[in-house]
């Protein structure tokens, strides 16, 4: 059995056993990246970080659970298997891209992989407490990374260890846990009791909000961000605002990525762009395709539009996955073509200008 372990990591290590100096010192810079600390600043707290390693590094279990919130949560989760004999879990340790945040991360994960444990420092950019926004578009982040990592099913089981970390990331990824983890553990107020929390039976239902605005979520996968306008009707929630951008927050990319397959794959969208437009052929052969290349159709139709509207085949967005390009003199009718999947598969959408339109005709085998 395959075990996936997600511990948030803050900078308990670090606080523990620091005198009213050091830990105020750790509190003005918990947010701060490298090149923002004064030269005095790292100074101390390079000397406080070498006295942690060295501590960490002397200390047998009991002391370890003291020294590291997510260590603590770690070692009563793994109870009387530990040491753990099978080392059958994959640790994944998430921590913020701040100075402290990373070099606390670096302690914990050393200490760990000393144990013979297979762990992976995970870094989500943004994931610290400096502003608000910065924390919202990194919620879309961990939303993604947990997507990525966890919804293929490739581990028997999920864990996610929320002692360790910052209460508003604790909060976000017990929310996660919901859909992602088979249980949350946390240390009870005695400071060793564990506490389980298991997979609730709850699931996204957000079926209709997300058809209505299919074309909308696809512009804003492929995008990036989208106009206010070409955004209406999503509930403020699924999205992030920058003055008249909006982008998916972190509860709107966990929707779509849920659910975007099921939706691609039911049908041929509208074109996403007004230069872009569908021949008499394409409609009835995308209903002839199995769902699963309906998506890959429709996401690859996507990537077409924002090349279209970015100038087309020298403009400034054509990837080689779509690969628009100019036919060497006209075939059936198209004047250009490009992938009509992505990856592996050969047949290529072929197409002709109509004026600043581009009127995709057909799918059809690579020339």
């Amino acid at each position: 059995m395959t075990i996936a372990i997600v511990s948030t990591c803050g900078t308990s290590l670090l606080t523990n056993g620091a005198d009213a100096e050091m830990r105020k010192l750790i509190t003005g810079c918990a947010n701060h990246s490298e090149s923002q600390l004064e030269p005095g600043e790292r100074e101390s707290l390079d000397a406080w970080l070498a006295n942690r390693r060295e501590a960490i590094t002397k200390a047998d279990s009991a002391t370890v659970r003291r020294l590291s919130a997510e260590l603590n949560g770690l070692l009563a989760w793994y109870g009387d298997n530990w040491p753990p004999q099978s080392h059958q879990e994959v640790h994944f340790l998430l921590h913020t891209d701040t100075y402290l945040g990373a070099r606390a991360a670096c302690l914990v994960a050393t200490w760990m992989k000393r144990q013979g444990l297979g762990v992976h420092p995970t870094m989500i950019k943004g994931l610290n407490t400096a502003d608000a926004e910065g924390f919202e578009a990194a919620m879309s982040d961990l939303a993604r990374w947990c997507y990525e990592a966890f919804d293929a099913g490739g581990y028997d089981r999920v864990i996610f260890n929320l002692v360790g970390g910052f209460k508003s990331l604790q909060g976000f990824m017990q929310a996660l846990g919901m859909f992602y983890a088979d249980e949350c553990v946390y240390i009870f107020e005695t400071g060793q009791a564990l506490l389980r929390i298991p997979r609730l039976p709850i699931r996204l239902d957000a079926a209709d909000i997300l058809r209505e605005h299919a074309s909308a979520f696809l512009r804003l996968e492929v995008w990036g961000q989208a106009r206010a306008d070409q955004c209406e009707g999503i509930p403020e929630t699924l999205l992030l605002s920058e003055g008249d951008d909006r982008a998916l927050s972190g509860w709107g990319q966990l929707l779509w990525d849920k659910s975007r397959d099921a939706i691609l794959g039911a049908g041929l969208l509208e074109p996403l762009s007004e230069r872009l437009r569908w021949g008499p052929e394409l409609a009835s052969e995308a209903a002839s395709l199995q769902s699963d290349l309906r998506v890959r159709l429709n996401r690859q139709l996507a990537r077409l539009a924002r090349c279209i509207e970015g100038g087309g085949e020298k403009g400034d967005y054509n990837p080689g996955s779509l690969d628009f390009k100019q036919l060497c003199g006209e075939h059936k009718g198209a004047t250009h073509e490009c992938d009509a999947f992505a990856g592996h598969d050969p047949r290529r959408l072929f197409g002709h200008f109509e004026g600043p339109v581009f009127v995709v005709d057909r799918i059809g085998p690579h020339l």
